[in-house]
C-alpha cells in the first residue's frame, strides 16, 4: 500500500509500506534501494494513495488536475 507521510526532510512523500514494526511502518520509495530511516506512524501519516497518474502533457489531464484542486473530496493535489 502506498501512503503519504511527512518524511525526514519535513515534506510529504509517497512511499510503499514494507513491514510493520514496533515503532511504526517501514516505508520505501519505489526507486530507493533502502527503506526510510523514519517510520510511518500516527504522528506523520497523512493519507493513502488511491490513484496515481503518469506525467503527461495531455490537455485533458491538465483539466482533471484543475478540477481536483477545487474539489472538496481531495485532501490535496500535487502539480508536478
Amino acid at each position: 500500500m502506498t501512503v503519504v507521510f511527512v518524511g525526514d526532510s519535513g515534506f510529504p512523500v509517497a512511499h510503499v509500506l514494507i513491514r510493520k514494526t514496533t515503532d511504526g511502518w517501514m516505508a520505501k520509495g519505489v526507486s530507493n534501494l533502502k527503506c526510510d530511516a523514519r517510520r510511518v506512524n500516527d504522528d506523520n501519516y497523512m493519507t493513502v494513495v488511491v490513484r496515481a497518474y503518469e506525467p503527461t502533457s495531455s490537455p485533458l489531464l491538465a483539466l482533471i488536475r484543475n478540477q481536483a484542486i477545487h474539489s472538496k473530496d481531495v485532501a490535496f493535489a500535487f502539480n508536478p
